[in-house]
Formats: structure tokens, C-alpha cells, sequence
């Protein structure tokens, strides 16, 4: 298996206590069975015509306690090498999860584009290995790498996400 060196500067101080309540949530027996049969789905829909698919989940399916900071639940498969149009959410603080795959996501802050490394296929296993933190208004794209598809579960704080494109 391809390993892929992390370099990811999203997760900081502040945040981590945020993230590894949303780790926690996510590993929960009953929220990954379902975030996987989701994921089974959209991997059977991405094609090189379709290169990406997303789902919301509706939040009544899950019967675990959710934490407050979640507003919504999106899990998207990208093909490897597939590539999200530029995008901003105004209303929202987004967390990714990467479930499976590997890949990077560049966001515009401080005046340029960073770009973070992040997946389940690298040697780092903590919560950089795995997360990516977008700050509510910044712009960000997201690349699928190595020869499976990406598969990122997009955890927002708004419960009705608004979506501006590039």
C-alpha cells in the first residue's frame, strides 16, 4: 500500500478539542456503519462522466447523540485525480473526514493557498492523519490522489449549508 507523508497545518490548538469530539462521533459503531453504507453507494455511482458524487444524510437516521456543533452531514466519493470545483460556504464551518483514500485540500488563508495532505492511507494515524478543519468563508478545493476513490464525510456546523463556487 502507498503511504503518503501528512502535511496538514488546518488542525490547530484551537480546534483539535472540536475535532476529536467529531473523531469520537464518527467511530461510533452505529454512525460508521451507516457513514459505510452510504459511501458503498456513492463509490457505485462515481464514473470518468461523473468524477464525484455527494449525499446528504438526513440527521434523524442517526439515534446516537450527535454533538451540538453538528448541523449537517455530507459524505462524497471522488474517482482518484478527480478535483472539486473552488468553493466557500458563508454560513458553515466545515470538518472533513477522510474515510477512505487519500487526498489533499488547499485553502486560501492568510492572503495565499496552503495546501494539506490527509486520508487513511498514511503512516500518520492522529487526527491530522485524517482530518481537515475549513473556516466558515474560505475558499478551498479538494484533489483525490493515489489509484482508489477518496471518500470524505463533510461535517457542517449549519444545517442548511449554502454553497458559493469559483
Amino acid at each position: 500500500m502507498h503511504q503518503i507523508k501528512v502535511t496538514n497545518n488546518a488542525l490547530t490548538y484551537e480546534i483539535r478539542a472540536r475535532v476529536q469530539e467529531l473523531d469520537i462521533f464518527c467511530k461510533q459503531p452505529e454512525v460508521f456503519r451507516l457513514l459505510t453504507k452510504v459511501k458503498q453507494n456513492l463509490i457505485s455511482k462515481i464514473s470518468k462522466v461523473q468524477p464525484y458524487s455527494f449525499e446528504t444524510i438526513d440527521m434523524l437516521k442517526f439515534s446516537t447523540v450527535i454533538p451540538n456543533q453538528v448541523g449537517s452531514i455530507r459524505v462524497a466519493a471522488f474517482l482518484p485525480n478527480a478535483i472539486t470545483k473552488i468553493e466557500r460556504h458563508p454560513n458553515s464551518i466545515q470538518y472533513l473526514y477522510s474515510l477512505q483514500g487519500y487526498g489533499k485540500t488547499k485553502v486560501w488563508r492568510n492572503g495565499q493557498w496552503e495546501t494539506d495532505f490527509y486520508g487513511t492511507n498514511t503512516k500518520n494515524q492522529s487526527l491530522e492523519g485524517h482530518w481537515h478543519f475549513v473556516a466558515k468563508n474560505s475558499w478551498h478545493q479538494s484533489l483525490a490522489s493515489g489509484n482508489i476513490p477518496w471518500v470524505l464525510v463533510a461535517i457542517h456546523t449549519a444545517s442548511n449549508v449554502i454553497d458559493e463556487y469559483q
